[in-house]
């Protein structure tokens, strides 16, 4: 269980670490003298201040780090792609920084994978950009807003507020559930994309395309369509090199999902030409000698 505490002094937490240890992290004000001459003294004083009733005993790691909010304003340039915190830094609140670099592996991997094979074209990873630097801005703005009204220092943050906010996660109600979604980064969804497309009419309720795909069980090394029985799909699949698994439904629809889980195209009613359409644009290859004449 993790303990958190706003003194007069500033933040302070302590929380279960691995082998029976535990960890600990103190605000600390700029320009603040050192306390002692050892971190051992130090953090003892810190603890003092922030955690009273915590003795240390033994300090077996300790650093001081400076928490920024940093965005490259290019995530490619040519052969080069930044991801992870070469491409964002931010506060450690709430813990978006390992979230965010995983997905970035995540949603370039597959994309790479499809341009160094030849079975894609090289545009497809401008994509890369457009789809996660804006949804890296935005948690920065929440996690950098949320790091400041926190340790603000003037912030009069009652014991209810702090109860409130460490409640919600396990609470089953809509809304709290949707913050925590959207907390958690599991409401991404990169509509508006420009290798992503719809065609037809939607349901309020159903996925978008760009929205996550709920399904488990497809495998990350290819395209999924998911299509009509009766519907013979194979001419449009096989208009390009990208590999894609047919998965017969019983819904007058089509899901092509990418290997990344993400929905990149939908059609309702299923609608093969519209599809045919849509894989020549994102994925087609131009002739290796180009237009006769």
């Amino acid at each position: 269980e993790a303990a958190l505490r706003q003194p007069r002094a500033g933040l302070g937490a302590v929380g279960p670490h691995v082998e029976r240890r535990e960890s600990a992290a103190c605000e600390e004000r700029v320009g603040r003298a050192v306390v002692g001459d050892t971190a051992f003294v130090e953090l003892q004083h810190l603890a003092d201040e922030r955690c009273r009733g915590v003795a240390i005993r033994t300090v077996h790691w300790s650093a001081r780090f400076h928490l920024h909010c940093r965005l490259a304003r290019h995530f490619r340039r040519g052969r080069v792609f930044l991801a992870g915190d070469a491409a964002h830094v931010c506060s450690l609140f709430g813990g978006q920084g390992l979230n965010m670099g995983i997905q970035d592996a995540d949603n370039l991997g597959w994309k790479l994978a499809l341009v160094l094979g030849g079975m894609a074209p090289d545009r497809v990873l401008d994509s890369y950009e457009a789809e996660r630097r804006s949804m890296a801005q935005s948690e920065l703005a929440y996690t950098d807003s949320s790091h400041r009204a926190l340790f603000a220092r003037d912030a009069a943050w009652p014991r209810s507020a702090l109860a409130h906010e460490a409640a919600f996660v396990g609470s089953t109600d809509t809304a709290a559930r949707r913050r925590l979604f959207a907390h958690a980064q599991l409401d991404v969804s990169y509509r508006g994309s420009p290798i992503v497309a719809s065609h037809g009419r939607r349901a309020p309720v159903d996925p978008a395309a760009g929205d996550w795909f709920a399904r488990r069980g497809f495998s990350g090394d290819r395209h999924h369509l998911l299509a009509p029985a009766a519907l013979r799909v194979e001419d449009a699949v096989r208009r390009v090199r990208v590999p894609i698994a047919v998965h017969p439904t019983d819904e007058d629809t089509l899901h092509l999902v990418r290997p990344d889980g993400y929905i990149a195209f939908r059609s309702c009613p299923a609608d093969l030409s519209a599809l045919a359409d849509y894989l020549d644009k994102a994925f087609g290859l131009a002739p290796a000698n180009g237009p006769a004449g």
